[in-house]
């Protein structure tokens, strides 16, 4: 975002910052960054076609394929498989009661049930229909793991670029926390630079 609200600062005469228009060069890396707020610019004029293109020529953002942030408001198919199956898996590990007791009060249908009401609510639809038109901003490099070869994802303006890897369920027993942690932190933590 930055990138973008600099780029457009340096193109307005009026700015500050239109004085470093040819004389700096703003580039970008994100790590694990969520999409932009960006709208789909293939429907846009061209002006604003040009500024976005050039904008992610000089940009990118690094993500791990299971990572919620990045895809919380460009893949909601993959936000919706990730919450059918992490909060159950929640309910089920997290809630301080003996696994008897936890069937039989029915925490875990409640829990259920509150999802299923609240993502159909209005509210939530409205905000649903926003977010679909949001995008990265730029290219996409994404790993399965730390071992990983990096995956590019282009062109960044297509809405449908990460729809095609999609959400792989928890393991038996695998902690949803400890993985989602694992994930949003794999690109910062597996690309950093290491001062040991």
């Amino acid at each position: 975002m930055g990138n973008i609200v600099v780029s457009g600062r340096m193109r307005n005469p009026a700015s500050p910052w239109a004085a470093y228009k040819d004389k700096l060069e703003v580039r970008s890396v994100a790590f694990a960054g969520p999409g932009a707020i960006i709208q789909d610019v293939l429907e846009l004029d061209e002006a604003t076609k040009s500024f976005a293109n050039d904008v992610a020529s000089r940009s990118v953002n690094l993500i791990a394929d299971q990572d919620i942030v990045s895809r919380f408001t460009t893949d909601l198919d993959f936000v919706d498989a990730y919450l059918d199956d992490v909060l159950p898996a929640l309910a089920e590990e997290k809630v301080p009661l003996p696994k008897l007791l936890f069937y039989v009060v029915d925490a875990k249908g409640k829990i259920d049930g509150l999802y299923e009401k609240g993502k159909d609510a209005e509210p939530v639809q409205a905000l649903t229909k926003v977010a679909g038109t949001f995008r990265h901003a730029c290219p996409l490099v994404m790993y399965e793991d730390d071992q990983s070869e990096p995956i590019f994802l282009t062109p960044w303006t297509d809405a449908g670029l990460l729809r095609s890897y999609k959400y792989q369920k928890l393991k038996r027993g695998e902690d949803p926390i400890q993985r989602a942690l694992e994930q949003h932190s794999l690109t910062k933590d597996g690309l950093a630079y290491n001062n040991e």
